[in-house]
């Protein structure tokens, strides 16, 4: 894989779709926001799995690519962003709030 995010991290949950996690499955399926940081959503780590349709089809899907060919060719996108996913992603920390994220985090 050429995951960004550690697979050592606390909060990892493994990678979607045919060779993915039955949990990254089980928590995407809960989402109500999707933020898909240089991904291009391919149809394998988006079809069904171990018998679950799993990508939740009411959630807000922001999708991050430096090829905007690939934005929404999957799954349709509320909001396509074309860039560098580390520049995007720097620039919406900058955006945040320096407690986003604190609310209810003690029963996460």
């Amino acid at each position: 894989h050429n995951d960004a995010f550690p697979g050592n991290h606390p909060l990892y949950a493994g990678p979607l779709g045919y060779n993915g996690s039955k949990a990254a499955m089980e928590l995407i399926s809960q989402a109500d926001v999707i933020l898909a940081l240089g991904t291009r959503l391919n149809p394998f780590s988006t079809l069904p799995a171990y018998g679950i349709n799993y990508f939740p089809s009411q959630a807000k899907l922001i999708q991050v690519d430096i090829n905007e060919a690939r934005i929404g060719l999957t799954k349709p996108v509320t909001v396509g962003i074309q860039g560098d996913a580390a520049m995007v992603a720097q620039g919406i920390l900058e955006k945040l709030a320096p407690v986003a994220g604190d609310a209810d985090r003690s029963n996460r």
